[in-house]
């Protein structure tokens, strides 16, 4: 224990038998180690258990103190590692990183890159050894004492089904005490079960191989997006042409003479820009035209979804599927093609009126009311937008949430099937009826929402691509209940409407 404690910078000294002084900062008191159990991790080893290792760093420690933790026989009988504590082994200090990072790739031990979590160095570490990287999920322990062994075990299914995580790290529960082996069991029970039923094996575990998609594939992927990137500066703004190869040069030279991953990043940031605004773009003309029907409703489904699967072949890499790289701009690619859609729809004379008659011509001050809940609500849109929302989901929302992944089995997309497409038949039932511009400029937005939200689903590079199918189609075929309710809403609040201008409201 002396050794470890001094190869961890730690000055020990022993002051009686079977006692060691050391002095530590409290801040560090639940950081110095005290060394491994060898004798029980043998025993494991031996009973062939395996042993997986949570090694806790101090920050900046020199790399020859990491190659001397390294080279201690104990990881000889591991098969990968956890690290403990909010940073992994060597984080301080590049060179200590590449050390640990070359002793894994050796020993050919896998790490868990654990989601959510954040722990510092984690992304230099990936980007060093993404062979010996595996997605990994776990709750917190600040977490799981909100959970029930239910909700806990659902939210591991969760990331199992949902993102591909290949690794486990399930801690138990040490509340109530009275029954807390039961407790436990009947958890771990659950959990396994309910793996085996969702058709997963338990078993050894290797990390990915390498992969990427070829560099001619990704220069068609460049092509196409700087084509669609075109049509759309095209609907606004002359030179669409010259658009394109300025895109096509631009996003073409950086991935064959910069920075690969960049150019992946950047061409997937356009894609995400381009494809559902050009395919809502397709349905405004249509509906000028007078001839909004299956066919070019169809049509504009096919764009989008042309897009995301460009995009999905271009990110099929190991480092977006480990979520060491990430599709990015999420947020702006939410925000963006809605400025668009709403210049666009003035522009194309589709309302038959200008910004502000749609928005303030002779509005009942109910009905600046309804405008301004709905941009709250857009608010809370935008909030919620992301990998890492401003605010969390509520109860309600939470518990939908569950009963819908216990019914469909893979949830849909609350934007698609509450928002986006409800809309789209709304627009559909009242194509040929008359409505004031401000409700249908509402209307085409929450449109775009959908598209824009089915379009980044195909982003999640990370979850399988069956059943990002399979949470479109489960959000398709719900938004059509959820449509005919609100067109009996609607129906209901202009009957009511009817009365109040009668009142004089």
């Amino acid at each position: 224990m002396l050794d470890q404690l001094q190869l961890l910078g730690k000055q020990a000294e022993e002051i009686g038998v079977g006692t060691v002084g050391i002095n530590v900062f409290p801040e560090e008191e639940d950081k110095v180690s005290l060394g491994w159990n060898r004798e029980l991790i043998e025993a494991l080893d031996e009973r062939g258990f395996r042993v997986i290792l949570r090694p806790r760093n101090l920050h900046a420690l020199p790399p020859h103190i990491v190659e001397e933790l390294l080279d201690d026989e104990v990881w000889e009988h591991a098969v990968g590692v956890v690290f403990s504590g909010d940073e992994v082994l060597g984080n301080g200090d590049r060179a200590a990183l590449e050390t640990v990072a070359g002793r894994l790739r050796e020993r050919e031990l896998f790490w868990g890159y654990v989601e959510f979590v954040g722990q510092k160095g984690e992304s230099v570490l990936a980007s060093l050894i993404p062979e010996q990287t595996v997605r990994t999920h776990s709750v917190p322990p600040d977490e799981l004492k909100n959970y029930t062994p239910t909700t806990a075990r659902d939210r591991l299914l969760r990331a199992v089904r949902e993102r591909s995580i290949r690794l486990l790290y399930v801690r138990m529960f040490t509340a109530p005490s009275y029954n807390i082996w039961e407790h436990n069991t009947a958890y771990l029970s659950s959990l396994s079960d309910e793996l085996e039923r969702g058709g997963f094996v338990k078993g050894d575990l290797e990390p990915l191989s390498s992969f990427s998609p070829p560099l001619w594939a990704h220069l068609l992927f460049v092509l196409s997006v700087s084509l669609t990137g075109s049509v759309v500066w095209g609907a606004f703004l002359p030179g669409k042409w010259g658009v394109c190869v300025i895109l096509a040069v631009v996003l073409g030279t950086l991935s064959l003479w910069g920075d690969r991953i960049a150019g992946m990043q950047y061409t997937g940031f356009v894609a995400g820009l381009a494809f559902p605004t050009l395919s809502v773009f397709l349905l405004i003309d249509a509906f000028r035209e007078k001839r909004l029907g299956g066919k070019v409703v169809t049509a504009a489904f096919l764009v989008v979804f042309a897009g995301a699967f460009l995009v999905a072949l271009n990110l099929f890499d190991q480092l977006f599927v480990l979520r060491i790289e990430q599709y990015w701009g999420v947020k702006v690619s939410f925000i963006v093609p809605l400025v668009l859609v709403a210049l666009y729809m003035f522009r194309s004379r589709v309302l038959g009126v200008t910004i502000g008659q749609a928005v303030l011509g002779a509005l009942k001050r109910y009905e600046l009311v309804i405008l301004a809940v709905l941009g709250i609500g857009f608010l809370l849109y935008v909030t919620r937008t992301g990998n890492f929302p401003l605010f969390p989901a509520g109860a309600v929302e939470s518990r939908m949430r569950a009963m819908l992944e216990q019914v469909l089995f893979m949830r849909p997309r609350t934007k698609e099937f509450l928002i986006g497409y409800p809309a789209l038949w709304v627009l559909l039932a009242y194509r040929n009826k008359p409505m004031r511009a401000a409700y249908r400029v509402v209307l085409w937005l929450a449109l775009t929402v959908g598209f824009v939200t089915f379009f980044n689903s195909f982003c999640h590079i990370h979850t399988d691509f069956v059943f990002i199918l399979l949470r479109f189609l489960n959000a398709f075929l719900l938004s059509i209940p959820v449509g005919l309710v609100y067109l009996a809403g609607i129906w209901l609040i202009f009957a009511l409407w009817q009365r109040m201008e009668r009142w004089g409201v």
